[in-house]
Parts: C-alpha cells; sequence; structure tokens
C-alpha cells in the first residue's frame, strides 16, 4: 500500500484514487482479468461501492484490498475475491468494516465446530501486544510462544496468512499483529463480532496463568554456552512478571462502563499489536 494513504484526512477523491491506483496493479498482473469481464474491471459501479463504504475512512477499503490482492491467491482469484467483498458490504449497511472484518474471518473458520473457541481464543490474543510482556517472552522465547497461543510460530504464521486482511507479522520481532485497532474493538464487543466474539476476560485467565505457570521454569547457560532449563521454584514474589500476572487473576478489571479493560498495565482491547499499520 503506497504511504501516501497513510495519512488523513481523506475525501472521497483520495479512495477513489487509491483504488483506481490497486485495480491498475492488478489489471497489470493478470491481464486476462480486463478481457474476461468484457474490456473492462472491475465496474465503476463496484468502485462505487467500496468509495461510498469507506466514508472516508481508509482502513476499509485497504482491508478489501489486502482481501482481493493477497501474496497468495489459494484458488480464488481477485474477481472472485472482489464479488465476496461487495457482496458482503451490501448486506449490512450500518456497519460496512465490521462486517468486512467478520466476513473474512468467517472465510477462515475450522472446518470442526469443536476447533472454534481455540482458534477464537488465538485471533484475541494476536491483538495484544507481546512487548508489554517482554521480561517473560524473552526469558522463555518460543516456549512461552507456544504456551500462550497453543501454537507454534509455524502454524500462527500459516493463520496469519490465511488471514492476511487483517494481521501481518513484524519483521522484526517475529509477532504476528493486526493491522488497526478497529479489529479487537470488533471482535471483543459482542454487540458487534455476533457469534465470532472473542471474550477479553478469558483471555486475561489464559495470559496470567501461562506467566505464572510458567515461573517454575528458568532458563540457565551451560558452560559450553548452550541453554538449558531447569525446574525451580521462583522465590521473588515482587517479581515484575509474576505481579502482574498475579495482579491480572486477583483483579480482573470490571469497568464496564468502558470498551477498554486494564489487565496488567496493557490498555485493553482499544489497543493494536506491535507496530500500528492502516
Amino acid at each position: 500500500m503506497s504511504p501516501q494513504y497513510s495519512q488523513a484526512p481523506f475525501t472521497s477523491k483520495d479512495v477513489r484514487q487509491f483504488l483506481n491506483d490497486e485495480f491498475e496493479e492488478i489489471n497489470h498482473r493478470y491481464k486476462w482479468l480486463a478481457a474476461k469481464h468484457g474490456g473492462k474491471w472491475p465496474r465503476e459501479g463496484d468502485l462505487g461501492i467500496l468509495e461510498d463504504k469507506s466514508s472516508g475512512y481508509f482502513i476499509l477499503v485497504k482491508t478489501a484490498m489486502r482481501y482481493v490482492r493477497p501474496d497468495t491467491l489459494r484458488g480464488r482469484m481477485p474477481d472472485d475475491r472482489l464479488r465476496d467483498v461487495l457482496e458482503a458490504l451490501r448486506a449490512d449497511a450500518l456497519a460496512p468494516l465490521d462486517t468486512l472484518y467478520l466476513f473474512i474471518l468467517r472465510q477462515n473458520v475450522p472446518q470442526d465446530p469443536t476447533d472454534l473457541e481455540e482458534w477464537k481464543a488465538t485471533v484475541g490474543l494476536i491483538c495484544i501486544p507481546l512487548e508489554d510482556f517482554s521480561e517473560w517472552t524473552g526469558a522463555f522465547g518460543d516456549d512461552a510462544f507456544r504456551v500462550l497461543y497453543g501454537k507454534d510460530r509455524h502454524e500462527i504464521e500459516e493463520m496469519t496468512r490465511d488471514l492476511g486482511a487483517i494481521f501481518y507479522t513484524d519483521k522484526e520481532s517475529g509477532q504476528p499483529c493486526n493491522y488497526h485497532k478497529s479489529f479487537p474493538d470488533c471482535i471483543f464487543n459482542p454487540k458487534r463480532s455476533d457469534d465470532l466474539y472473542v471474550d477479553p476476560r478469558r483471555l486475561h485467565e489464559r495470559i496470567a496463568c501461562a506467566i505464572i505457570g510458567s515461573l517454575n521454569w528458568i532458563h540457565i547457560s551451560d558452560e559450553d554456552g548452550t541453554i538449558s532449563s531447569v525446574r525451580t521454584l521462583r522465590a521473588e514474589a515482587d517479581d515484575h512478571v509474576f505481579f502482574k500476572a498475579s495482579k491480572c487473576l486477583t483483579n480482573p478489571s470490571s469497568q464496564r462502563s468502558s470498551s477498554t479493560a486494564l489487565f496488567c498495565g496493557v490498555s485493553f482491547p482499544n489497543t493494536s499489536n506491535g507496530r500500528q499499520q492502516s
């Protein structure tokens, strides 16, 4: 996405120019698309729908275009993907961005219903900035990653690729991140996310239990420089990480009047993981 579209304010003209640039690049890459659709793709009316639904917010058209032109199409061509997006947006005139998020999620939910809750938990956990728990993740590395997400890095990378319109992998940290805070705002609100609602209280408990449980382990370096794990009880009751986790378990946020819950010093869920990208 061109950086010239990363700053507000926006106008309908800006949105249309962005869409024109994006589709020009797609048509250049897939030269057969225009011929397939009678010499021009997309239609002017399709561009008008995207422009109208965006209401001047670039996050909607950027999310839509990340879905239409992903790095890996996996069998569905850009014209099919655009048709999917337009049909989803037409179905809900009141909350088009939430509709788009939920549509993309539903294209990737597990086929086995018994896996749905764990999948939703992983989606929610990706929205939490793990750098706020750097003392823990730094000490336990991939072990902490696996305990928290219930998946190894490769599985998470596969998941973020499938949901590439919503998530990306930070190149510096290797952590999965959400592009924009509007996504966690959606999935952590039961009125906006419907059956794909993620309960932040359950995530609070999961993170706290993972941190406290991992405090039974420390990593030490042997004389030859290799790393080994030794089971030991951490006696430092005032340990910074332990304090943050135990505070979460004993005093979870109950600020029902606000969509922001205070968890271990993290503003949640009105926060975007990693470096926010629009």
